[in-house]
């Protein structure tokens, strides 16, 4: 155990005899590995007393019924810390910390479900080992479970951070429970925050860096877009329940659609000017579920146009509209960039570079390998419903999807005309051919191929590719030149259409680097 640590184990030392209930065994020190009371008041619990089941005569026997200790959201906040004090771990079917930490609501934590979550994460043994134990390696299913640890240890320790532990206290002192659980939960929600944080703030350096930084700065930063994006969140709340009932009862118009749309532009320019990029803007809060809302209401208007490119919005990246999907995503990045760092490292090192260089360049403590980049820090992407046989219901074969470079774009008014490059093949050929009775093989299927003789001379034959232009909005085409590639969609008889993404060239690293996003710059401006 790190120094750290030294003041809180202390602490815990005779925790065991702080509480003693009636007609059980008492309040007691949990026990781990065989060595009893070790880890003090980090898992106290109730065992077998009044509170943790009953006891019922049966012919003449008395039998005791245990209280379940399988913790769930879908409890009161009491029946869970009653749980949690009748058991010096905890359980579930399911993940106990991911169930917590999903209902946590970032902007306002619930000091009821924090405390909670932080008990629980310590007494499934989520959160520990933050800083590592002898059993855990560095790779296999022990490293995995070791980085996994990390992640969620970061993660819990930074929303207990930002709750009062009097928050905490006075939020438990107001259930209606037994006094002695209520002052011994608090007791255990005290000793695993300390543990819980102390672990935390041990790590490697560069853990840190990866983990407890990269999770505060994405909280801060999400945190800070809220705030000064305030008026666009409210707007976006008083519309959403009007789009709902104009879906529901089948009451959508143009105009509530170009509503909507004005509001997700608007929303996504101001977070562009707040330095985001358009791929954050347009996946991150407001602007995913208006975009959402807006494919169904191109489907309603019967519009496959406008729905196909606000699917096409919906598939340029993961849901971020959740906090802790965007801390999910830093977290994976930067394990990613620790990986490839060590990877650069231990090349260096294999080598034979001099250790003073390696320290200089990689610095010390030497890069970490994070290995399969498993982490437990916030909550993964959910899953994009798909909107493809409902789009296809109002296409009616209707549409052309299109890449294509440029060769011109000409803007008048609110409209503009792409133009695009023909694609030219030329191929020789010989001519005077002629199919003759000689078999020349058979295929697998049983066909017989003939072979074919040639006597006249070899040509060149030219073949034209041609797309025909297509009319889209003008702040779709406004940045876009000649040379510039387009993936767009367009009807095929009006050739009304719209720009989903557009890359700066064919070649190399620009034809997979966006320029635009629909009528949006993928990098950011300020």
């Amino acid at each position: 155990m790190k120094k750290s640590l030294v003041g809180l184990m202390t602490f815990m030392v005779g925790c065991s005899q702080l509480f003693s209930g009636s007609g059980g065994s008492g309040a007691r020190a949990g026990s781990r590995g065989g060595d009893d009371g070790k880890y003090g008041a980090l898992f106290l619990n109730f065992q077998r007393t009044e509170f943790c089941g009953t006891t019922r005569t049966e012919r003449g026997q008395r039998i005791y019924s245990p209280r379940s200790t399988d913790l769930s959201t879908k409890v009161s906040p009491g029946e869970n810390i009653l749980r949690l004090m009748c058991t010096e771990g905890a359980r579930g079917a399911y993940n106990v910390t991911d169930q917590f930490v999903s209902t946590v609501n970032d902007a306002a934590p619930d000091p009821l479900t924090v405390g909670i979550l932080v008990v629980a994460c310590v007494g499934t043994g989520e959160c520990e080992s933050a800083t590592g134990r002898p059993h855990y390696g560095s790779s296999g299913s022990n490293g995995r479970r070791y980085r996994f640890a990390i992640s969620i240890s970061a993660d819990v320790a930074d929303v207990a951070r930002r709750v009062p532990q009097e928050a905490v206290k006075s939020a438990v002192e107001a259930l209606d429970l037994p006094g002695d659980i209520k002052s011994g939960f608090t007791t255990r929600f005290d000793a695993c925050r300390a543990h819980l944080v102390a672990e935390v703030e041990a790590l490697n350096p560069r853990l840190k860096k990866v983990y407890v930084e990269t999770i505060t700065k994405t909280r801060a930063e999400r945190f800070a877009d809220e705030q000064a994006l305030a008026s666009f969140y409210q707007r976006y709340a008083a519309q959403k329940p009007k789009l709902d009932r104009a879906l529901l009862s089948s009451g959508v118009t143009a105009a509530l659609r170009n509503e909507a749309r004005s509001l997700r532009d608007a929303y996504v320019d101001a977070c562009l000017k707040r330095g985001r990029t358009a791929l954050y803007c347009l996946t991150g809060p407001v602007a995913r579920p208006l975009t959402d809302l807006l494919v169904r209401l191109a489907i309603a208007l019967r519009d496959p146009v406008g729905a196909e490119a606000e699917n096409a919005t919906l598939a340029i990246g993961p849901d971020q509209t959740s906090v802790k999907t965007e801390m999910h995503l830093a977290v994976g990045k930067a394990m990613r960039a620790e990986t490839t760092e060590y990877r650069k490292y231990m090349d260096a090192k294999r080598q034979g570079t001099d250790p003073s260089v390696l320290a200089s360049t990689f610095g010390n403590p030497p890069p970490v390998n994070l290995g399969e980049y498993r982490n437990g820090a916030g909550a993964p992407p959910p899953q994009r419903r798909d909107y493809w046989s409902e789009i296809n219901r109002v296409t009616k074969g209707g549409l052309e999807r299109i890449r294509r470079t440029i060769a011109r774009v000409s803007v008048s008014g609110n409209s503009a005309t792409i133009a695009f490059k023909d694609i030219v093949n030329k191929s020789d050929v010989q001519t005077g051919c002629r199919e003759t009775n000689k078999i020349q093989s058979i295929t697998r299927h049983g066909e017989i191929v003939y072979r074919v003789d040639c006597s006249g001379p070899w040509v060149t034959r030219t073949s034209v590719n041609r797309v025909k232009p297509i009319v889209v909005a003008a702040r779709e085409a406004r940045r876009l030149k000649s040379g510039n590639v387009v993936m767009a969609v367009a009807d095929k008889k009006s050739r009304r259409g719209a720009v989903l993404t557009a890359f700066r060239s064919e070649r190399g690293d620009d034809a997979n680097d966006p320029i635009q996003y629909g009528a949006f710059p993928a990098k950011a401006r300020r």
